[in-house]
């Protein structure tokens, strides 16, 4: 017989679920869950994959009307921004509820975790090893295989060799350049321009988004069905679903042979907080991550042309104290973009600012450093009498002043020169982990919560290393889906 598959989500976590099924489940039945609630407002999707200038002048102030006026400028998804959920006297979460989840807003790093990063997790490197290799194929993360490595911008190419010299007495940095779910491949009807508009939307789609994944699973049958529904509830013992369809019944749906949930740390909680009577709240953790100026002082980049560039991730450098006890750090290093100005100013002036838009990248680093999730939020979620979620701060997390004095001043070489101001923390990374890891409530390191149901997100992480965590995410996921027993 032809086992019956529930797969609930349609991020990262639900394109490596349905890749492993494609792998031992050939000839499953796979009814997919989606929420598919797009943005409000929707997205303003450009006409062709070279739109004139009309369009971008049209959507930046088209995004200053809806979202108001904000420095930094907010990142979206063609005028859209993700979807969020209050934290009471903290911030707003993002919650992507759309296809592709997050993967809609993120910056495209694809890294793989090493053995100091998994020392929590009762699993290792060999473990995920041909899982990473698969999802490295899937995103199609450049500088692997036949994929050209990223052209960071000149600054940061500078800055990267001159850290490599830097000598600190209780830190020791790695700078590299990315590996990025980026197409590179010239001639390639998607690869990747250099033309800047990244915090908009790519319309080349040269960025990997988990909804091309999907896409192509429901194109080749590997989905039999995919619903518009947000799952609310599983029934544990009969594998079957309580679900709130797109007209806002409730219906009962399964029973199920397997079920795959792919939900996210927000969505996953929320459904094990409404299946597992014993479970009175989730606590779900997240990186803290801070923004901070590099000033370029040296004549390094003088007369370099910066008139493509990529306006995400150009560099990192893996920050490693010399305690082995402590956790390493990353800082992802940006362009100045052009993203940072435009915003700000009508689209008939920008062919005039655009020299001061190259002047600003041969001048103006921006660093993002990110912590492992020891030093960061601890958010709880719990549900109210009518079941909804109630997010509440549990801890806020903070930055090590030692840290980011001896960061400071190995940043501060050959020409650069990181300012002694307030650095800058974000409310939320986005990378939440940790909401029922391995080994709680009976949950297995292959992610078996009962017989027949699996947890296939970053909800089972053990922590949250300072590195993106989306290729772990889908790496992980699908590893959970071929080691899955229907019953």
């Amino acid at each position: 017989m032809r086992p019956r598959i529930a797969v609930i989500g349609s991020g990262a976590a639900a394109a490596g679920a349905l890749l492993g099924l494609q792998d031992r489940f050939s000839q499953a039945e796979v009814c997919l869950f989606e929420r598919r609630e797009a943005p409000d407002p929707a997205p303003i999707p450009p006409p062709s994959v070279d739109p004139p200038a009309e369009y971008w002048h049209e959507l930046y102030q088209q995004t200053r009307r809806r979202h108001g006026l904000s420095f930094p400028p907010p990142k979206t998804h063609w005028g859209a921004k993700c979807p969020t959920v209050q934290v009471p006297d903290w911030g707003k979460l993002w919650e992507a509820r759309d296809r592709g989840g997050l993967t809609s807003y993120w910056g495209g790093v694809g890294m793989r975790f090493d053995a100091a990063d998994l020392r929590r997790w009762p699993i290792n490197q060999s473990d995920l090893a041909l899982f990473y290799d698969r999802a490295t194929e899937e995103m199609g993360l450049c500088g692997t295989g036949d994929r050209p490595p990223l052209k960071p911008a000149s600054a940061i190419a500078h800055l990267l060799t001159a850290v490599e010299s830097v000598d600190v007495d209780d830190l020791r940095l790695d700078p590299f350049v990315p590996t990025l779910a980026l197409r590179t491949q010239p001639g390639d009807s998607t690869s990747c321009i250099y033309c800047g508009a990244c915090m908009s939307g790519c319309p080349r789609q040269s960025v990997y988004c988990a909804s091309s994944t999907i896409r192509r699973m429901i194109t080749e049958g590997v989905v039999s069905q995919a619903i518009t529904a947000q799952v609310l509830a599983i029934d544990l013992e009969n594998r079957t679903l309580t679900i709130l369809s797109k007209d806002g019944r409730h219906e009962q749906v399964g029973p199920y042979d397997l079920i795959l949930v792919a939900a996210g740390c927000l969505g996953t909680g929320q459904i094990l907080l409404r299946s597992l009577p014993s479970l009175e709240h989730v606590d779900m953790l997240d990186n803290p991550v801070f923004t901070f100026p590099i000033l370029v002082t040296g004549r390094l980049a003088q007369t370099s042309s910066e008139a493509g560039y990529f306006g995400l991730t150009n560099g990192c450098i893996n920050v490693v104290p010399t305690d082995p006890t402590v956790p390493a750090a990353s800082v992802q290093l940006y362009p100045a973009m052009d993203h940072l100005w435009r915003y700000f100013v009508t689209g008939r002036l920008w062919s005039t600012l655009d020299p001061f838009g190259q002047m600003l990248r041969r001048r103006l680093v921006i660093g993002r450093l990110y912590l492992h999730s020891d030093y960061g939020s601890l958010i709880r979620m719990a549900l109210s009498t009518s079941s909804a979620p109630n997010l509440s701060l549990l801890r806020r997390g903070a930055l090590p002043s030692s840290l980011w004095s001896s960061l400071r001043q190995a940043l501060s070489c050959q020409g650069f020169w990181v300012p002694q101001r307030p650095i800058l923390r974000q409310k939320t990374s986005s990378h939440y982990a940790g909401t029922l890891p391995f080994g709680t409530a009976g949950l297995d390191g292959e992610g078996q919560l009962r017989p027949g149901v699996y947890l296939c997100d970053s909800t089972v992480f053990q922590d949250s290393p300072a590195g993106s965590p989306t290729l772990t995410i889908m790496a992980n996921a699908m590893r959970t889906a071929q080691a899955a027993r229907p019953v």
